[in-house]
């Protein structure tokens, strides 16, 4: 059973539609190579900025909001409910490792993949997380392998490279999502760094048929909004748009003030994300997974920019998805949502063929690591 114990680093802590699906793809390809695997708990790495005076504060205020505000009810209601659906989904589909005392590891595997998501954000909203051995791997002397490791950045900080080089110094195979994240990689380390598909995309779209299963999130049309930025522009044309075809407006509950724009506010862990998906009439999302998921799932979509300034870099993954499925005009600004009425119907058959090559090449390359 040489080299066939593998562990995964990524983040589990977040509940994060994308963050754990990815999780469990990147998970479920390697079962099926062959291999054994489980995914190293990062529960307990708290974040520094994440005090436990704040945590009672903050409760307080909940408390206080949840007794004089009926929509902030609603949206904690539904906050409760998916924080148990997502609990309940790792538990059934997740294998964990919940050891946290790294001299372990090495005793219980042969090799560790790192990856994917943004796990090498270096921006300031993550780099006081991330800035850890454990996201690198650093506690090991035992064959690295990154996959689709993302950095989620245009530029990485100069005052980030020497640490960010020591850390890669000793990785057998470098792969990256985007295709400036690998440019990046190899610029700062020298070596060669393979542009891979998201873990999401190594498994079929039957396998995620199968899991979502035939029971039916409603029997009613829908249009379904997942939105990770507060937008006015996009939440009035999703509105507007729900309105003109007398269809139902249907939002996950990821934002406060969206406890009061939609016809159904949804309560949603994994599994039940995917199956809003499946069932929609059309998808409107900022969400790179939630883009890839309505390909997946042949659900007609809008994807939205969603980042601004500094943080501009961000949208690159979806810009670069949408350009190499020759389907740009999916992309959507403020200033042109008009377009979207006279986008036409999308060739989803077309729009996989195209992703194949891709893919296959992400799978030979993941195989190839693991094997060697």
């Amino acid at each position: 059973m040489r080299n066939k114990r593998t562990a995964t680093i990524t983040w589990v802590k977040h509940y994060n539609f994308g963050t754990i699906l990815q999780a469990y793809a990147l998970q479920q390809y390697i079962l099926y190579l062959g291999y054994e695997n489980h995914i190293l708990n990062d529960t307990y790495i708290i974040e520094p900025d994440q005090k436990k005076s704040n945590i009672f504060f903050i409760r307080v205020i909940q408390w206080v909001k949840l007794l004089l505000n009926p929509s902030f009810k609603l949206y904690y209601k539904n906050k409760v409910k998916s924080k148990k659906l997502f609990i309940r989904f790792i538990t059934d589909y997740l294998l964990i490792d919940y050891d946290t005392d790294w001299r372990l590891f090495d005793d219980k595997y042969d090799q560790y993949i790192v990856g994917s998501d943004q796990i090498w954000n270096p921006g300031p909203i993550w780099y006081k997380e991330l800035n850890t051995p454990f996201y690198y791997a650093g506690f090991t002397n035992k064959k690295k392998i990154s996959y689709a490791s993302s950095l989620g950045v245009s530029a990485y900080p100069d005052k980030h490279l020497k640490q960010f080089r020591e850390y890669l110094s000793d990785y057998k195979y470098l792969s990256a999502r985007e295709d400036i994240g690998c440019k990046i990689i190899a610029d700062i380390t020298g070596k060669e760094v393979t542009h891979v598909v998201d873990p999401t995309l190594l498994l079929p779209s039957d396998n995620w048929r199968k899991l979502i299963g035939e029971k039916p999130t409603s029997h009613e049309k829908y249009v379904l909004a997942y939105f990770l930025s507060d937008n006015k522009y996009y939440l009035d044309y999703v509105r507007q748009y729900a309105s003109k075809y007398h269809i139902s407006l249907k939002m996950f509950h990821n934002l406060k003030k969206y406890s009061c724009c939609a016809d159904e506010l949804v309560a949603a862990g994994p599994l039940e994300f995917l199956q809003y998906i499946d069932g929609a009439s059309i998808l409107f999302t900022d969400s790179f997974h939630g883009t890839l998921f309505a390909i997946q799932l042949d659900t007609p979509f809008v994807a939205f920019k969603r980042f601004n300034g500094q943080n501009e870099g961000q949208n690159q993954r979806l810009i670069s998805l949408l350009s190499t499925l020759d389907i740009s005009d999916r992309f959507i600004r403020e200033d042109n949502c008009e377009k979207i009425e006279d986008l036409l119907p999308l060739n989803f058959k077309s729009i996989k063929q195209k992703l194949s090559m891709n893919i296959e090449l992400s799978r030979i390359f993941l195989q190839k690591a693991l094997e060697s």
